[in-house]
């Protein structure tokens, strides 16, 4: 009887220790160390994000847009937090911050480049132009000259600014025109608010065979205004936005609003065209 009993005895450690279940995980074990931005985009605004998750950044090209009023929608990874949402300026990387459930903080890189160009919305509806002009030939000036190799952009006269955004890269000296066109003009060169009378918009689209515009506006009789953000040297570029309110549509004279403008133009050099809406070939007269 006392054999049975030490062998009893003997055997229960390895009871014990097989009956035990395993202690369950602590919390720690259980919560994700992902930190990623998953997806980047604007509400209502189209833009194209290269997301590099091995080196935690984010590239965004957009239209021409002002990134000051923009509010990125940002996708993360599940159960993680987002820090604080920088503000954005064109072309400079800025830092976000994001928390994974187990405390794990990444650091990622976001820089969002503006296209050159302008865009409006026209009744509601996002007009986009992000081409210009190239090889302006004699004898319309004594010299024959690139406009911005193609890019949008802009000239100064003095204290006159003139710019201009197709939506295709046109040649000067070759038709037919271009479909659309938009021109930006202020009477003076600092940053600032110009309004009506010293600060012109113009807009045309789809040129029928008749010479006669689908669209064609202009700002003479309604309310605008364009804000110049910066001066640039000619090699820079020129930041902005504008508005018309109560502009007519001068093919049908129906009213028209021009609101959310804005411009991101390359100041080619001084002197070297006309307004571009007007010239033969893209504006008109």
């Amino acid at each position: 009887m006392k054999k049975c009993v030490y062998l009893l005895l003997a055997l229960l450690p390895i009871f014990l220790f097989l009956g035990c279940p395993e202690s369950p995980p602590g919390d720690e074990d259980l919560l994700s160390g992902d930190a990623l931005i998953v997806s980047f985009d604007f509400d209502g605004i189209t833009g194209e994000a290269v997301i590099d998750l091995e080196n935690r950044t984010v590239t965004i090209t957009t239209i021409p847009m002002d990134l000051a009023g923009i509010e990125p929608a940002i996708s993360i990874s599940e159960g993680a937090v987002l820090g604080d949402i920088p503000t954005f300026e064109d072309g400079v990387p800025a830092d976000i911050l994001i928390t994974a459930e187990d405390g794990t903080v990444e650091e990622w890189t976001v820089t969002i480049n503006v296209q050159r160009g302008i865009s409006f919305l026209l009744d509601g509806s996002r007009v986009v132009l992000t081409a210009g002009m190239t090889n302006f030939p004699p004898p319309v000036m004594s010299r024959s000259r690139a406009l911005g190799a193609g890019e949008p952009g802009c000239c100064y006269f003095g204290m006159y600014i003139d710019g201009f955004a197709l939506n295709e890269i046109y040649d000067y000296g070759i038709e037919p025109p271009v479909e659309e066109a938009a021109t930006i003009a202020t009477n003076g060169e600092s940053a600032g608010t110009y309004n009506n009378a010293d600060c012109f918009v113009h807009y045309c689209l789809d040129l029928e065979p008749d010479g006669i515009y689908e669209i064609e506006i202009n700002n003479d009789t309604g309310t605008s205004t364009v804000i110049l953000n910066n001066s640039p040297a000619v090699g820079e570029d020129l930041y902005g936005s504008f508005s018309v309110a109560d502009a007519v549509n001068l093919v049908d004279d129906s009213d028209v609003s021009i609101s959310s403008g804005y411009f991101k133009l390359l100041r080619v050099d001084d002197d070297s065209y006309p307004d571009p809406a007007y010239f033969q070939g893209i504006g008109g007269d």
